[in-house]
């Protein structure tokens, strides 16, 4: 009996950095609500009907670190 491919998902776990107060935080990459900072309560990712993007204004609120594949924890190069 052949066994099926199971699809991979195309989420991932983000851990990212606010650049107001230097907390890093690991986050959802399709989180489908607001994400704040738990220190300093600033807005880090608001959700865009698909994949969720870091809240920017003049300048980026968070920065990612690195990013959770399946449990392979990978550094972010930018």
């Amino acid at each position: 009996m052949k066994r099926k491919k199971m699809k991979e998902t195309r989420s991932k776990f983000l851990r990212i950095e606010c650049n107001a107060c230097g907390n890093e935080q690991v986050v959802f990459s399709n989180s489908t609500t607001t994400v704040r900072c738990i220190a300093c309560n600033t807005v880090l990712v608001r959700p865009t009907g698909g994949k969720a993007s870091i809240f920017k204004e003049e300048k980026p609120k968070a920065t990612i670190t690195a990013m959770e594949d399946h449990g392979r924890l990978t550094r972010y190069k930018q």
